[in-house]
C-alpha cells in the first residue's frame, strides 16, 4: 500500500454543529462510512495520530468521519451516530477515549450466562456495560440515573416496549487507555501509530493458535477435538505448507504458561483465541496440576485448604463451618492448612497461583503480537474498569490491535468460533462481530482491521452489498462453509420462509 500523503489531511474540512465537532473525509461517501468518536482532550492530544488513521481508512475504500465534543450523556453520541447511519451509510464507529458507558439493567435474558439479583447487589455490579444502547437503534431504554462516582456510567432499564432481541445496525469498538503508569493520551497515540502500519501490510490470516483452559468445555476430549477439523474448514490457509494452526490445551504439561506466552510473542501470529474463565485483571490458564503420588496428592490437597481458609478467615462462622467439614466430612484437622496466616508461605503460594495464570503487568512486559485475540472468557474484556485484560493487550507495545471480549460473565459452551471464516477471507472484524455479537461482546481496539482475502472472496464485499434473497440463495451453493453461514444470516434476518 502506498505510504500516507501527510498532505491530503488537508483536504479534510472540518464542520462545526452544535457542540460537536465533525472532521469530514476526503473521500467522497459512496455505498459505505466509518466514524472515530472521540472526547474533545483526546483529539486535541492526538489529533495527527487520529487522523492519520482516518486517511489510511479512506484509501481502504472506507470513508472515515471523526467527531469530537465532551460528551455529557449517551443520547448525544447516538444521536450523531445515527444521524451518520441516515445521511452517510455508516457500518460502524469506535469510541476513543472517554465516552459514556451504558449500564443495563433488566435485561440478563439478552446475556449469555450473566444472571445477578438486582435488587440485593451493588447497581455497578448487577449492571452490564453494554455498547448495543448505540449500535441496535431499535433497542429501547428507560434512563435510571447517572453514577455519582464514577459519572461516566450511565445506567437503563431494558424497556418493556423494546424488542427483546439483538439486531445490531451497525458495529462498534472501543479504544480507551488503561491504568499502566503511562499517560492515557501517550498510550492513544502509540496505539494507532501501531494500526496504521498493520494496514499498511497486506496480511493473510495463515497464523492460527487457540488455548483452552481448564474448567471449561476442555475437560471434554470429545468436546475439544473438533475444533482442529472446523479451524481446517474454515481457514484452510493455516494448514497448508507456509501456514500454521497451534492448540494447546491445559493439561499439556503442569503449568502451560511459558509456552501460552511464547506463542503470543511470536511476530507473525494473526489471530489467537482463548476459551478460558476470566476477570477484569486476570487470564485464568490452568488450576492445579494433576497429581500421581500420595505425596503429591497430600500437597495439593494442603494449598487447596490454606486457600480455602484464606478466603475465609475475616468471617469466623463461614470459618469455623469449614473447618468443621474438613473433620466431620473428611477427618483432616488443622495442620492442613498450617501457615495459612504465615506471611512466607503466603508468598509461596502467590508465586504457585501466578503460574496458573496471566495477569495485567504481564500483558504489558510480554508485548503480544497477535494481531486480534478473542477472549471466549468472562470479564476479560470489562471496559467499565480502569484496567483490563483486553485493553492491556491492544495497549502493550506488541503488534496485538484488535481484541474480542465479554464485559461480565459468558457462557463458554455457545460456539465461539462460528464464522471465523470470514475472517480469513477478508471481512473487518466489525463485520464479522456484528453477526455474533451478544449483550456483553465487545471489540477492543481496532474493529476495521482485515486480512488479505486467502481466496477468491472478498468478504468485505460481500457486507457492503444490498440485500438480494436470489444472491444469497446463490451464495448458498458456495463451496466454502462460513459463506453459505453467511447467506443463512441474512435469510433469516430478512424473514426468508423455513
Amino acid at each position: 500500500m502506498r505510504k500516507l500523503i501527510t498532505g491530503s489531511l488537508m483536504l479534510c474540512s472540518i464542520l462545526s454543529l452544535r457542540a460537536q465537532t465533525f472532521v469530514k473525509p476526503a473521500v467522497k461517501v459512496k455505498d459505505t462510512s466509518f466514524a472515530v468518536i472521540t472526547d474533545k482532550g483526546t483529539f486535541q492530544a492526538c489529533e495527527a495520530e487520529l487522523k492519520a488513521y482516518q486517511e489510511i481508512l479512506g484509501m481502504e475504500g472506507l470513508p472515515t468521519f471523526i467527531v469530537y465534543n465532551e460528551w455529557n450523556k449517551p443520547e448525544d453520541v447516538k444521536k450523531v451516530i445515527v444521524k451518520l447511519y441516515k445521511k452517510d451509510k455508516l457500518e460502524g464507529v469506535v469510541f476513543v477515549g472517554d465516552i459514556p458507558i451504558p449500564m443495563f439493567r433488566k435485561a440478563q435474558h439478552m446475556t449469555s450466562a450473566f444472571k445477578m439479583d438486582e435488587k440485593n447487589n451493588d447497581w455497578r455490579d448487577s449492571s452490564v456495560p453494554s455498547d448495543r444502547f448505540y449500535d441496535d437503534f431499535d433497542l429501547q431504554f428507560d434512563f435510571l440515573k447517572q453514577d455519582s462516582v464514577e459519572n461516566n456510567f450511565f445506567y437503563y432499564n431494558l424497556a418493556i416496549k423494546s424488542p427483546q432481541q439483538i439486531r445490531c445496525d451497525i458495529y462498534s469498538a472501543r479504544v480507551k487507555a488503561v491504568d499502566n503508569g503511562e499517560e492515557p493520551h501517550a498510550q492513544i497515540s502509540r496505539y494507532f501509530k501501531k494500526v496504521v502500519a498493520e494496514h499498511q501490510i497486506n496480511n493473510k490470516l495463515d497464523q492460527f493458535f487457540s488455548y483452552t483452559g481448564d474448567g471449561s468445555y476442555s475437560n471434554s476430549l470429545t468436546a475439544w477435538t473438533p475444533e482442529t477439523f472446523t479451524i481446517r474448514e474454515q481457514m484452510p490457509g493455516v494448514f497448508d505448507k507456509e501456514g500454521r494452526a497451534r492448540f494447546i490445551r491445559y493439561n499439556f504439561s503442569d503449568y502451560p504458561k511459558d509456552d501460552v506466552i511464547n506463542m503470543l510473542k511470536r511476530t507473525d501470529l494473526d489471530l489467537s483465541i482463548f476459551h478460558e474463565h476470566g476477570m477484569p485483571e486476570r487470564q485464568y490458564l490452568s488450576g492445579s496440576p494433576a497429581t500421581n503420588r500420595w505425596n503429591a496428592h497430600v500437597d495439593a490437597m494442603k494449598y487447596y485448604y490454606r486457600g480455602l481458609a484464606r478466603r475465609k478467615q475475616n468471617n469466623k462462622k463461614s470459618f469455623d463451618e469449614m473447618l468443621d467439614m474438613m473433620k466431620n466430612t473428611y477427618g483432616l484437622d488443622t495442620t492442613w492448612i498450617a501457615g495459612y496466616d504465615d506471611p512466607k508461605v503466603i508468598a509461596e503460594d502467590s508465586l504457585l497461583d501466578l503460574r496458573t495464570g496471566i495477569i495485567l503487568s504481564e500483558v504489558t512486559e510480554f508485548k503480544p503480537n497477535s494481531r486480534m485475540v478473542i477472549f471466549d472468557a468472562c470479564y476479560n474484556g470489562d471496559f467499565r474498569e480502569k484496567d483490563y485484560i483486553a485493553g492491556r493487550y491492544i495497549m502493550s507495545e506488541g503488534k496485538c490491535v484488535t481484541t474480542f471480549a465479554n464485559s461480565v460473565n459468558v457462557l463458554q459452551d455457545k460456539m465461539a468460533n462460528e464464522m471465523l471464516g470470514l475472517l480469513g477471507m477478508g471481512a473487518r472484524v466489525g463485520q464479522w462481530a456484528k453477526l455474533t455479537n451478544i449483550l456483553e461482546s465487545h471489540i477492543t481496539g481496532d474493529p476495521t482491521l482485515r486480512f488479505q482475502s486467502i481466496n477468491e472472496v472478498d468478504a468485505n464485499a460481500l457486507f457492503k452489498e444490498p440485500y438480494s434473497e436470489s444472491r444469497m440463495l446463490e451464495l448458498l451453493q458456495s463451496p466454502y462453509a462460513d459463506i453459505q453461514n453467511f447467506a443463512l444470516h441474512n435469510l433469516y434476518r430478512n424473514d426468508y420462509p423455513g
